[in-house]
């Protein structure tokens, strides 16, 4: 093998490659972690509005559309709207809203009793389930549950190159 002019390459070694990769193995676990938090968190917060929910009467103030990655199509709405809990007034967006609606239109909407400024549709909460049996529910494990099985697989392989 020829080289070129000027100094040689020098070789990375086996601990680099080693460490390098420990320590994105320990970043993904992380991930992990941080995404079964989020799902747990997500479950939670769909039983409390279900069980501990404060009914409202939302009073849209304005919605506009969003349109989707390429630009050329329809992607859902964002309206906020504005109504009382406790006697205090919020201005928020109102959460699953998919429809369009003028300013003005009244919807029934649940807010979260920890977080007031947090406002769903009532008709997307008793639509939606915390279950794990439940299909709309299994989609948010899907994503850190296949992750831990190939971080397991990818630490099994590299105790086995170890040996």
């Amino acid at each position: 093998m020829t080289s070129l002019r000027g100094a040689e390459a020098q070789r990375i070694g086996r601990r680099f490659w080693y460490v390098t990769g420990t320590l994105l193995l320990c970043a993904f676990a992380v991930l992990i972690i941080v995404s079964f938090v989020s799902a747990f968190n997500d479950n939670a917060r769909i039983d409390r509005l279900k069980s501990h929910g404060v009914s409202v009467v939302v009073t849209v103030t304005n919605c506009v559309g969003n349109i989707g990655g390429s630009g050329s199509n329809g992607a859902g709405y964002t309206c906020h709207g504005s109504y009382r809990v406790h006697g205090i007034r919020y201005q928020e967006i109102i959460g699953s809203k998919t429809t369009l609606s003028t300013e003005g239109t009244k919807v029934r909407g649940v807010a979260d009793p920890n977080h007031p400024s947090t406002i769903e549709l009532a008709s997307a909460v008793a639509k939606s389930s915390s279950s794990l049996r439940s299909t709309s529910s299994r989609a948010c494990w899907y994503w850190p549950s296949s992750s831990l099985q190939s971080l397991s697989f990818d630490a099994g392989a590299r105790l086995e190159c170890e040996r």
